[in-house]
């Protein structure tokens, strides 16, 4: 099915890379209308500090499920419409993936940048129960609940997956291998390989020996606001 429009659905502001890594450019150019929903005054108190390009995509900010529920209704030939998520799958979209089950929205996520784990052992497990706390253990019995939510129907399953790599399936969020397996999937490059596709045969900026440092975007990385997760101080 050849979908007319594509909405990308988010609890954070678009930035430059999302536009570049989820191939917003390229389907608009292919003819497909192209809109960014900003979930992000909903899902936290705060707004973040972090770039907001919305003038690269037609972009609609929401501020209650009311809203969303209104623009859903609104929104004509939604059969032919692709949600595509960039959100964890986690308890706490439960609230909007009940909504999108609603009215039947097409659903797709990507999975990708994911690298094979090492198998645990004991000593790993021991580690990880003495770092249980009472906040985690509410995540957990919530992350269970919203797996109950899909084998009941509350919460649909994708319908598309768009899958990097054998692992890619993991950084999709709480899913089971299972669900996963039974979504038509279409396989796609990591962003990082489409990056260097892009760069392979530029012309080098230095023509001497030189150490290239890769970092992981820390500390601006926006997991650390999303996840409470303790920052890396800035050095300038």
């Amino acid at each position: 099915m050849r979908f007319k429009k594509i909405i990308y659905i988010r609890y954070m502001p678009l930035t430059s890379k999302v536009f570049s890594d989820f191939y917003m450019d390229e389907a608009s150019k292919s003819g497909v209308e192209v809109e960014y929903w900003d979930f992000t005054a909903i899902f936290f108190k705060n707004p973040f500090h972090t770039e907001d390009s919305s003038h690269l995509a037609k972009t609609r900010k929401f501020y209650c499920y009311l809203e969303i529920e209104a623009a859903l209704k609104a929104e004509q030939s939604i059969q032919s419409t692709l949600f595509i998520s960039i959100m964890t799958f986690e308890a706490r979209i439960s609230k909007l993936y009940k909504l999108l089950t609603k009215f039947d929205c097409q659903l797709a996520v990507f999975g990708r940048n994911m690298f094979p784990l090492a198998s645990s052992n004991k000593s790993q497990l021991f580690d990880k129960i003495l770092k249980v706390n009472f906040p985690k253990l509410i995540n957990f019995m919530k992350n269970r609940m919203i797996h109950k939510d899909m084998q009941n129907g509350s919460i649909k399953n994708y319908d598309i997956v768009f899958l990097g790599g054998k692992m890619g399936w993991l950084g999709i969020g709480n899913v089971k291998f299972e669900d996963i397996s039974k979504v038509k999937t279409i396989k796609v490059n990591s962003d990082d390989y489409d990056n260097y596709l892009k760069l392979k045969d530029a012309e080098n900026l230095m023509n001497y020996d030189y150490i290239l440092f890769l970092d992981e975007y820390l500390p601006f990385h926006p997991d650390t606001s999303l996840f409470n997760i303790n920052n890396v101080a800035e050095i300038c």
